[in-house]
């Protein structure tokens, strides 16, 4: 149960900086990945040739590797020498 509580409270810290019109999408993706009728494709660099806003950030591998990582391990990318 307090597995269920933390995702909860992932999902809904997350959805705090999404647009509304996204909310829902990505509230029906969570639902069926519960019931499992859906997968997920974690993937990089399908954007890279993409034109995007000089403001969006497009990560490749290395970025998203570092992201799960720092993630995993509570590290704070933002302050590296406190992670010592």
């Amino acid at each position: 149960m307090i597995r269920k509580e933390m995702e909860t409270k992932l999902f809904n810290e997350i959805l705090v900086n999404v647009p509304g019109s996204f909310k829902a999408k990505l509230e029906r993706i969570r639902r069926y990945l519960h019931l499992g009728k859906a997968s997920v494709m974690v993937g990089a660099g399908f954007s890279r040739n993409a034109d995007v806003p000089s403001h969006i950030k497009v990560k490749q591998w290395n970025d998203v590797g570092e992201d799960i990582y720092c993630r995993l391990q509570a590290v704070d990318k933002a302050n590296p020498e406190e992670n010592i």
